[in-house]
């Protein structure tokens, strides 16, 4: 996954399965709050939209 920080918020691409949440949310929560305005996946396969 990647995370794309913009003055209005996030961008995450490809957010992987939901086993990978507890670590992202982890990532997250040791950056600057900001929302997470967009997700977008670059193709439909379940380890790039499962999350």
């Amino acid at each position: 996954m990647v995370v794309l920080a913009g003055p209005d918020g996030y961008l995450l691409v490809d957010h992987p399965e939901p086993a990978a949440n507890p670590a992202i949310q982890k990532a997250l929560d040791g950056m600057e709050k900001r929302p997470v305005r967009f997700l977008l996946n670059t193709h439909w396969h379940y380890d790039h939209v499962g999350g």
